[in-house]
């Protein structure tokens, strides 16, 4: 009975430790998709007379559109040389949609 009790104990204690080690791992990770996520951002702006896309600081486009923004109105065309930034892909593709649809 005492083996019993013994073995039920170190199984208890296995699995607890072996939780706690694995759910500190998530947690960690979790973190740091919260902090990578946090600093991607694009821009959407002029390159060129065409509308572009921009990763964070990129000096370089991320996309090129075919559409060139002085088809656009002037308060459009000064948005796009300023630049429109979006914080989430979601956000990016609504602008690419309204600009180059």
């Amino acid at each position: 009975m005492k083996i019993k009790l013994l073995i039920f104990s170190f199984i208890c204690i296995f699995a607890y430790t072996c939780l706690f080690v694995s759910y500190g791992k998530v947690a960690d990770f979790n973190k740091k998709e919260q902090v990578t996520s946090a600093e991607v951002y694009f821009t959407v702006r002029e390159y060129n007379g065409r509308v572009a896309v921009f990763k964070s600081t990129d000096s370089e486009p991320y996309m090129i559109f075919d559409t060139y923004i002085s088809v656009f109105p002037e308060s459009d065309q000064k948005l796009l040389s300023d630049g429109i930034r979006a914080d989430t892909t979601q956000e990016l593709q609504k602008i690419i949609e309204d600009y180059t649809s």
